[in-house]
């Protein structure tokens, strides 16, 4: 993991030295994942991927002042999370008769298939929602996003201990609530 570390180190010092294929590079490795990350934060696709877009422009411009000492995977995360409530706030009123986005990528445009991972889109949701808020949003960057819990506490600044109690009660509230592992997916 400390190479992982220490490639987008080296990355974003090439940022700051106004190489924009180590942006590219940089945008390639994380895009997807921030936009998971922010979807789940707003539920919304299409203001995800500008959010997401927003934070690399951000980089780009604002490359001479941002100064990241050993995580820049935390950076983004962090980005995205305070991105990405700024534009809940700004946009609350619109996002009452929002419809849910697929969680779960389609490759198949029949009907049998969407109806099929639509059925497993709303079983995780409910599964998801089962969680408290802060347990599900930690739980969330861990198994689907799959930061680390050291990454995880630099990106919400919280300690690790916090990051494993809550882990801990998510997995002890699916548990509780799913005895028999089939009735989850």
């Amino acid at each position: 993991m400390k190479k992982s570390y220490d490639k987008d180190i080296t990355i974003f010092n090439n940022i700051k030295s106004n190489n924009q294929k180590a942006l590219n590079e940089l945008f390639n490795k994380y895009y997807h994942v921030l936009c998971e990350y922010s979807f789940l934060i707003t539920n919304d696709k299409a203001g995800s991927e500008e959010i997401v877009a927003d934070i690399f422009a951000n980089i780009w411009i604002n490359r001479d002042k941002i100064y990241i000492k050993k995580n820049v995977r935390a950076y983004l995360f962090k980005s995205t999370k305070n991105l990405a409530i700024s534009y809940l706030r700004k946009n609350k009123n619109i996002f009452e008769k929002i419809e849910e986005e697929n969680l779960i990528n389609t490759n198949s445009n029949s009907p049998d298939q969407y109806i099929i991972n639509r059925e497993k889109q709303l079983k995780i949701k409910d599964i998801l929602d089962i969680i408290p808020k802060r347990s599900r949003e930690i739980f969330i960057l861990h198994r689907f996003s799959g930061l680390k819990y050291q990454d995880i506490a630099e990106t919400l600044d919280i300690s690790v201990k916090t990051v494993e109690k809550h882990i801990s009660k998510a997995l002890r509230v699916l548990r509780e609530t799913f005895q028999d592992k089939s009735q989850i997916i």
